[in-house]
């Protein structure tokens, strides 16, 4: 398993991760991607049932899974006083992918070289 930093290693999702752009459209190139289509799914770790597993699609950039990590450190420390499911650390796995096809309107970026 592969826990998300727990340091900020940038400005948030939109972060250093397109320096091309400017801020307004980094998010704007984020916002696009992170469809329901391309949200990873969730599952009880069986060895730790307070964590959930997420299981990264096999078409996910890196880029893409650092913009989650981001994301989901990002709303961990948004939480205040909540259910022990939604304070559960998320953990994605390396091991275990889904193999959920890329969304048809996915933009190019947020697909591994690998699966093309």
């Amino acid at each position: 398993m592969v826990e998300c930093s727990k340091t900020k290693e940038s400005k948030g999702p939109a972060g250093e991760k397109f320096p091309f752009l400017d801020q307004g459209q980094k998010k704007k190139k984020i916002k696009k991607v992170l469809t329901k289509e391309a949200t990873s799914p969730e599952v009880t770790d069986d060895e730790e049932a307070t964590q959930r597993k997420v299981l990264p699609f096999i078409w996910e950039s890196s880029l893409l899974r650092n913009v989650k990590c981001d994301l989901d450190r990002e709303y961990a420390e948004s939480l205040q006083l909540q259910s022990n499911r939604q304070k559960a650390k998320a953990i994605r796995s390396r091991t275990e992918m889904t193999m959920t096809p890329p969304p048809r309107s996915i933009q190019e970026w947020a697909v591994s070289s690998t699966y093309k």
